[in-house]
């Protein structure tokens, strides 16, 4: 089985036998009543997508630092309030979604997922980000509307790559000298 979408079931607590799944590549959640996962999601590591927005989980297991070919992590909208440093695992991670969660800070780990194209951080509780937000180069869209920021680091300078920074809703007074420089051209 390469896909596996649950959502909008009735479906609130996935089995352990789910790790037996070891061809799944993409595991879709999204809006139920599920609020954990067993630790032998860890054994999927041949997934690509996990989308859990709209759910009840409080925190990620451990075990989701072993899914190294994640690509896409969707947490939009779960009760999330921190992220582990295990983040760091997931070398392969070209989208992040955090919107709408209770995340108040980044982990200096965020600096690890260098492939991350999409983070969105849009209404989030998050106040600052840290200065290893400037080593994903490839990041392409960094989504800060409605957030809490009230300046950003200077290594936000090193996103070459970037092409659309969503800063509406922010307290943000003043652009690093690099961002400025990046809209004069």
């Amino acid at each position: 089985m390469e896909g596996l979408y649950l959502a909008y079931t009735r479906i609130s607590t996935l089995p352990e036998s789910i790790g037996n799944l070891s061809s799944l590549r993409i595991l879709e959640l999204s809006n139920r009543g599920i609020i954990t996962l067993p630790e032998s999601i860890g054994n999927l590591t041949e997934l690509r997508e996990l989308r859990l927005s709209q759910t009840g989980i409080c925190a990620l297991p451990e075990a989701i630092g072993s899914l190294t070919e994640l690509r896409e992590l969707g947490l939009s909208g779960t009760k999330i309030r921190e992220l582990p440093d295990f983040i760091g695992n997931l070398t392969n991670l070209e989208m992040l979604d955090l919107s709408y969660t209770e995340i108040r800070a980044l982990p200096e780990a965020i600096g690890e997922l260098t492939e991350l194209r999409e983070l969105d951080l849009s209404y989030t509780e998050i106040r600052a980000l840290p200065e290893a937000i400037g080593n994903l180069t490839k990041l392409w869209e960094l989504n800060l509307s409605g957030t809490k920021i009230r300046e950003l680091p200077d290594s936000i300078g090193n996103l070459t790559n970037l092409e659309m920074l969503d800063l509406h809703g922010t307290k943000i007074r003043e652009l690093p000298e690099d961002i400025r420089n990046k809209l004069s051209l």
